[in-house]
C-alpha cells in the first residue's frame, strides 16, 4: 500500500502497490485454507476476477468484495459512503470499533453469539467462530445468510 509510516490518510485516498505479488499470495492463502471447502470452487473465480481487476485504491477494493460478498449471502443493502470523517457520527450505528485484531482490544458483540458451521479443519480445531465472511461463504454457500441469522440475538 503506499502510505508514508505514521502519517494521517483518509482511507479513500490509500494507493494500492503493484509492484510486488500481493494478490497473487492472497489468492493462493485462500485456494491454500479453502480448496476444500464444499464452495470453493463455485465462488473461487469470482474472487481471482476481483483481486485481479487492479483498481487504483484499496477503499474500491474493499468495496468491490463487500459487494459482492453481500449479494452472495443474499443480502441487499444500501451502502451509503461518508463524504467527511465524522468523529462522533450523529444518528447512525457506529461499527468501526467493531472488529479489533489486538485480543485485548476485542469486545463482546451482545447482539451476536456465533452459530457453529462446518469448516474445513472443524475436525481437528473445532469450530473457531470469527474467521471470516469468506470462510462462512466457501463452507456454507446459499445457507451462509441462515448462519448468519442464527448468530443474531434477539
Amino acid at each position: 500500500m503506499k502510505k508514508l509510516h505514521g502519517e494521517k490518510t483518509p482511507i479513500a485516498t490509500v494507493e494500492i502497490d503493484y509492484t510486488s505479488p500481493w494478490q497473487k499470495i492472497h489468492l493462493k492463502s485462500i485456494q491454500s485454507a479453502y480448496q476444500t471447502s464444499p464452495f470453493y470452487e463455485y465462488y473461487a473465480d469470482d474472487f481471482n476476477a476481483l483481486y485481479l481487476e487492479m483498481p487504483e485504491r484499496l477503499f474500491d477494493l474493499n468495496l468491490r468484495l463487500l459487494q459482492f460478498v453481500l449479494k452472495q449471502i443474499g443480502l441487499q443493502m444500501n451502502i451509503h459512503l461518508t463524504t467527511a470523517f465524522e468523529k462522533i457520527p450523529e444518528y447512525k450505528i457506529d461499527f468501526r470499533e467493531s472488529i479489533q485484531p489486538k485480543p485485548r482490544l476485542y469486545k463482546p458483540d451482545e447482539n451476536f453469539a456465533p452459530a457453529s458451521y462446518q469448516q474445513v479443519f472443524k475436525e481437528r480445531f473445532g469450530f473457531l467462530p470469527n474467521l471470516s465472511i469468506i470462510d462462512l461463504l466457501f463452507n456454507e454457500g446459499p445457507n451462509a445468510l441462515h448462519i448468519i441469522q442464527l448468530s443474531l440475538k434477539g
